[in-house]
């Protein structure tokens, strides 16, 4: 199925604002350039089990019963039901895998600017699911799916030709983990010596109160048991995180959805023996907001990027903050708030991508409408998608926005999970990569697909955003 994108031209601004964020030699980039990928409309598709009778299944609008249900049995259209997707993007061939719920879509960027959106799940990852997370290995170009079940651990496969064959692994999931919200990533071994793979494939989940990671050495077929996180009963950091980084060298980061420490709100878990054991690094002067789970990016040099919503509002809630630590996240950097050159007051979802190490940018939904961005009854704010961009470790950072076209949403954006009403189409999360040039690609769920809406406007359309000219994170 073929749909036309809308081409968008970030807004240009004045020469003397762009003179700090000037790329190597001093010559200063021109404005990014943006085209958002939307899947298509009207398509009468239904991938998944039969729905159990009145249940409250992923898409709301096909069943108004309200009657709660654990996991998602069937899903409608293509990408119409996609909150919190993640993507993997091929360089050599110009594609995106992006999976949302019980769809896994290959997604084929034309020459002309038209893409086509292909379900290309296979059967036992297309039938029921809790959690749904997409990761794909850079180094070897294989992509892991990975469906968390209602019923316990997960069901998983990959692809290492981009969705067009899959292997089936008997167990998605490490040894004693069965509960919510997992991530995956690969990383180089350090300690553990993997068999018929390069590469260690790690699963965490929050397991109710805990943080538990385990590791597959054989190319996720199998896996081994899990491993709390943190082994201190007093734990003050959330068991919800966001998703696992890595470096080239293989140290592998998670950070959680905030914590209570003294040093501060937030704070990040290191590993350096492929999750035997972990260390945590709290950030100074961090604080924590409610803008969804927090991202991780690694450059090259090992370089660490950390994004979170933070409480910088009054109101409730605030910018993207983000610190940046050289250290293995020993030492951080002071928090800089991101947005406020183009007056961004409050956010949602934070991203990070990194490409050289002093090259990165953060994607976040935002708005520059102050209040409370949770108050369903009265928050009337417009929701942008914003990239940041910095080319000097963090030190000035340069704001666009990606989707000047058209909203992607109006109203309320709630993030408190399962207690939110019909404001929490969006979910909990959006994803964001690099393709082959050091550009950012953003897989999100759109809510708005008019120029205007309204907050009784409460889509989850799945999109891309590729950058398609501007800065690059890699020279």
């Amino acid at each position: 199925m073929r749909v036309r994108p809308r081409l968008v031209l970030a807004p240009l601004v004045l020469a003397a604002a762009l003179l700090p964020f000037a790329a190597a030699g001093g010559a200063t980039p021109p404005a990014p350039t943006f085209t958002q990928y939307t899947s298509p409309v009207g398509v009468d598709l239904v991938t998944g089990a039969p729905e159990p009778a009145g249940s409250v299944i992923y898409d709301i609008k096909h069943n108004p019963a309200g009657v709660p249900v654990f996991g998602i049995y069937s899903q409608h259209g293509i990408g119409d039901s996609c909150g919190e997707p993640t993507l993997g993007y091929d360089p050599k061939t110009n594609r995106a895998l992006y999976i949302c719920g019980l769809q896994t879509l290959r997604v084929t960027f034309g020459a002309k600017g038209t893409s086509t959106w292909t379900p290309v799940q296979p059967l036992l990852e297309g039938a029921q699911s809790s959690d749904p997370i997409l990761w794909r290995d850079t180094d070897t170009n294989r992509v892991w799916i990975n469906q968390l079940m209602p019923q316990g651990c997960s069901a998983q496969a990959y692809t290492d030709d981009f969705g067009t064959t899959w292997t089936q692994g008997p167990l998605g999931c490490a040894l004693g983990i069965s509960f919510d919200h997992q991530t995956l990533v690969t990383a180089k071994p350090r300690a553990l010596k993997t068999v018929g793979y390069p590469n260690v494939l790690y699963y965490c989940t929050n397991d109710l109160a805990a943080i538990d990671c385990g590791t597959s050495l054989d190319g996720g077929l199998t896996f081994g048991p899990s491993h709390p996180v943190s082994l201190d009963p007093a734990e003050s950091c959330s068991a919800i995180v966001g998703h696992l980084k890595a470096a080239p060298d293989g140290t592998t980061y998670l950070m959680p959805d905030g914590c209570d420490d003294e040093a501060g709100k937030q704070a990040v878990f290191v590993t350096e023996n492929d999750g035997l054991t972990w260390t945590k690094h709290s950030i100074g002067h961090s604080t924590a907001g409610d803008a969804g789970h927090p991202s991780l990016a690694v450059g090259k040099d090992g370089t660490v990027y950390a994004a979170w919503g933070s409480a910088d509002n009054a109101n409730g809630g605030g910018r993207v903050q983000v610190s940046v630590s050289t250290s293995k996240g020993v030492r951080w950097t002071t928090p800089v708030a991101v947005g406020k050159d183009l007056g961004v007051k409050v956010s949602r979802f934070p991203l990070a991508v990194a490409g050289d190490g002093d090259r990165a940018a953060v994607a976040y939904l935002g708005s520059t409408d102050d209040g409370k961005p949770s108050d369903r009854k009265n928050y009337r704010g417009v929701w942008r998608m914003y990239v940041s961009y910095t080319l000097d470790r963090g030190r000035h950072w340069k704001t666009y926005d990606a989707t000047p076209g058209s909203p992607v949403q109006v109203g309320s954006i709630c993030t408190g999970g399962t207690s939110c009403s019909d404001d929490r189409n969006l979910l909990d999360f959006n994803d964001m990569v690099l393709d082959g040039q050091g550009r950012v690609v953003i897989g999100f769920a759109d809510g708005c697909l008019k120029t205007q809406c309204t907050p009784a406007d409460r889509l989850k359309k799945g999109a891309i955003i590729r950058q398609t000219g501007g800065p690059r994170l890699v020279r």
